[in-house]
């Protein structure tokens, strides 16, 4: 048996880590390679290693956009003053459709408000929410 790494937030892939966060390279690839690279310097086939989250997936040319990990939205309301906030473990964006999907279990925070469901379907572009069981909820005058 080898070693055991323990890792979370790689970024392969990811956009916004190269540009927002001014990342040295010239583009996504030689972000990715570099990355690549400096993985199979540390990792060898015997190892273990486990990701502790936040890894987004986006097949090539791909519209669908699966993210799993410490999954977290954040919308400000137009009829109330406030974020909401929803918690997930694991989260599919319809880039196209603007929809975003969960069949696990949601966190629904908006000030001292919390709501808790498994499964959600939230359309962002009509700004609508429909969660799909065991809603329960804690409401605070």
């Amino acid at each position: 048996m080898g070693k055991i790494h323990f890792t979370a937030d790689t970024h392969f892939g990811h956009m916004f880590a190269l540009t927002k966060r001014h990342r040295p390279f010239s583009s996504l690839e030689a972000m990715d390679e570099f990355l690549i690279a400096r993985w199979n310097e540390a990792v060898r086939a015997t190892d273990e290693v486990y990701h502790l989250g936040d890894v987004a997936h986006v097949e090539p040319g791909g519209k669908i956009i699966d993210v799993a990990g410490n999954v977290r939205l954040e919308g400000q309301s137009t009829e109330h003053a406030g974020t909401a906030v929803v918690r997930t473990d694991a989260l599919s964006y319809d880039v196209p459709s603007g929809v975003a999907s969960t069949r696990s279990d949601v966190r629904i925070e908006f000030g001292a408000h919390t709501l808790t469901a498994r499964g959600l379907v939230a359309n962002l572009k009509e700004r609508t929410m429909r969660l799909e069981s065991k809603v329960n909820g804690h409401f605070q005058p």
